[in-house]
C-alpha cells in the first residue's frame, strides 16, 4: 500500500506538506488525502474541512508516510485524482480489512467514484 505512495511521488501526482496540500485542496478538492495517525488533530481537521468529500486515509504514522516518500516524517499528503488514487484507495481498504483498523472517512462520494 505504501509503495503506491512512493509511485505517486515519482509520477508527480503526490503533494506533500501542510501548506501545499492545503493549497491543492483549495484549488481542486479531489483525490485521496493521507494524514498521519499520530499527526496533530488540529492540523488534520483544518485540512479535512477544506474538502469534506475527499477520501481520507489515516492508517499510517508520520514516520511510515515519511519513509514512503523519502522523508523522515510526513503528516499530510495528497494523491491527485486518477488511477493512482483509485489503486491506492483499493489497497488501503484491503489493508484496513486485514489489520482490522478503522478507516477515517475513506469512503468516496455517493457514486463510489474517485475522480
Amino acid at each position: 500500500c505504501l509503495s503506491r505512495v512512493g509511485l505517486a511521488r515519482r509520477a508527480g501526482v503526490l503533494t506533500q506538506g501542510y501548506e501545499k496540500v492545503r493549497a491543492a485542496l483549495k484549488n481542486n478538492p479531489n483525490g485521496v488525502l493521507l494524514q498521519a495517525s499520530d499527526g496533530s488533530s488540529d492540523g488534520r481537521e483544518k485540512i479535512t474541512r477544506l474538502a469534506p468529500d475527499v477520501s481520507v486515509v489515516t492508517l499510517f504514522t508520520a514516520e511510515e508516510l515519511g519513509h514512503a516518500i523519502g522523508r523522515d516524517n510526513a503528516v499530510h499528503a495528497l494523491i491527485g485524482a486518477g488511477k493512482m488514487a483509485k489503486a491506492f484507495l483499493g489497497d488501503a481498504r484491503k489493508l484496513a480489512g486485514v489489520t482490522n483498523q478503522p478507516l477515517n472517512g475513506i469512503l468516496p462520494d455517493a457514486s463510489g467514484q474517485i475522480e
